[in-house]
C-alpha cells in the first residue's frame, strides 16, 4: 500500500493505493455487470496502460514498480485510490 497526506480543496487528506496500477482501469472506464456493479479483479483482464482518461495533465501511472507520488489521476480517476480526512484509518477497497 502507498499513502501520503495531500492538500485538496484547502483541507488535509491521505490517500492511499494498492498500487495495482496493471489492475486500474479507472472509476469512469472500469467495466460493470448488466446491473451497473464493478467487475472483479478475476473477471477482467489487465487494465489498459493508457485508459484514455486524464485529470488535467496527469495520466495513469505507468505501473507499480512506479516510484513517483501518488498524482491527480490517482486521486480523482482511480477506483483503486482512497481518499480520507487527514487522521482517518484507511481502508481499501477489495476488488
Amino acid at each position: 500500500m502507498t499513502a501520503q497526506r495531500i492538500v485538496f480543496c484547502g483541507s488535509q487528506y491521505d490517500v492511499a493505493c494498492d498500487r495495482r496500477c496493471d489492475k486500474a482501469w479507472g472509476i469512469n472506464m472500469r467495466p460493470r455487470h448488466d446491473e451497473g456493479r464493478f467487475l472483479a479483479d478475476c473477471e477482467l483482464d489487465d487494465a489498459p496502460a493508457d485508459p484514455g482518461t486524464y485529470e488535467g495533465m496527469d495520466a495513469k501511472p505507468p505501473g507499480p514498480s512506479w516510484q513517483g507520488s501518488l498524482n491527480r489521476w490517482c486521486v480523482r480517476e482511480c477506483e483503486r485510490c482512497v481518499m480520507v480526512a487527514a487522521g482517518a484509518p484507511i481502508k481499501l477497497r477489495t476488488w
